[in-house]
């Protein structure tokens, strides 16, 4: 990155994590175009620009646009409601756990583990000394300060100026 060009998603996009897409509560079938798809395949098809030139829509397509160049990797699940009652859906808190349907207990654990095997430490690439670092709580708090601070006062955020 040459110093003071703004970073886009392919300087930047090493800076962020997997994406994660959950969809809980299901209750409808991935489909595109009449033939069951996975939901991968339903978090790429979101993804999609959609037709049209109005400022919603170029609004709605640069999100899209902004997601896929940031979050190279990514993917998607799909949890079914936890509960059949919509009342203990709505106080789901109060629900048991032993009263989950084994079904989204078996998913939520699978995906609890998938999380666990796949997600790695936040690291940050020094420009300065050509290498990673691995970074803990404390140091991702005092990043993550300074890009609020940046925020606030209206200036462009740098991920590569705040670990330096």
């Amino acid at each position: 990155k040459k110093p003071g060009k703004a970073e886009t998603g392919e300087t930047i996009h090493h800076h962020f994590p997997k994406l994660m897409m959950l969809v809980r509560d299901s209750q409808f079938d991935l489909k595109k175009d009449g033939k069951s798809i996975n939901p991968n395949e339903y978090l790429e098809d979101a993804l999609s620009p959609v037709p049209g030139m109005t400022k919603a829509i170029k609004q709605k397509n640069e999100i899209r646009e902004s997601i896929k160049e940031f979050f190279k990797v990514r993917e998607a699940y799909v949890l079914i409601r936890p509960v059949f009652e919509e009342e203990q859906l709505l106080k789901l808190e109060d629900v048991p756990y032993q009263e989950l349907r084994p079904q989204f207990i078996t998913a939520m654990n699978e995906l609890v583990a998938r999380v666990h095997r796949t997600a790695t430490a936040k690291q940050i690439y020094s420009e300065a000394e050509k290498k990673f670092y691995k970074i803990n709580g404390k140091i991702f708090l005092e990043i993550a300060e300074q890009y609020v601070e940046a925020i606030n006062k209206g200036e462009a955020l740098n991920v590569t100026t705040t670990w330096e």
